[in-house]
């Protein structure tokens, strides 16, 4: 897709025609679903109102934003906006699968390298009093273990756990809404 940007507002320094195009893109995806032609002369009219009481973003537009010229360069830039914004749409899809992708292999990588890396000294006094608490004999052998192993062990113990908790929890309530009846 060609860009109109280098042949539009020519007329304004680089830093106003920067200013102005990433103002007018922001306000484009505001109201997106509108026509070109709309959404130009609604920008015109609300800086004309701005330069009215002295509050605007550009003083600069203030000898241009009467010319035909403007007018035309503006909606020009409005459609090119607007089908930029459509292109992001049909793509967002892809986007969002190829991101899980990404996220997938980042965890995949992240598992092989601790399961070649030895447990720090906190993550196996942590499985050791873990399995002191809950009077669990050590399935694993620490020494020979990884990073991943040992993260994996304990997960599980904390799950099995949880799910035991969850059952005591459940089985109080019911007997209190028993009671109750």
């Amino acid at each position: 897709m060609q860009s109109v940007k280098p042949n539009i507002f020519n007329y304004l320094t680089k830093v106003q025609k920067s200013d102005l195009c990433h103002f007018v893109a922001s306000y484009v995806k505001k109201d997106f679903d509108e026509e070109s032609k709309m959404l130009a002369e609604k920008f015109i009219e609300d800086q004309k109102h701005y330069l009215e009481i002295n509050s605007t973003r550009f003083p600069y537009l203030a000898e241009f934003i009467d010319e035909q010229e403007f007018s035309k360069e503006l909606e020009l830039y409005i459609k090119e906006c607007k089908q930029k914004y459509k292109y992001q749409e049909k793509q967002k899809p892809m986007y969002e699968k190829q991101k899980a992708y990404m996220k997938e292999q980042r965890k995949k990588i992240q598992e092989s390298r601790m399961a070649k890396e030895f447990p720090t000294r906190a993550q196996i006094s942590y499985y050791k009093k873990l399995c002191q608490k809950f009077t669990i004999e050590n399935p694993l052998d620490v020494n020979k273990a990884s990073k991943l192993d040992l993260r994996d062990a304990i997960d599980k113990i904390l799950k099995h756990e949880e799910i035991a908790d969850r059952e005591f929890l459940h089985e109080k309530l019911n007997k209190i809404a028993k009671t109750d009846k």
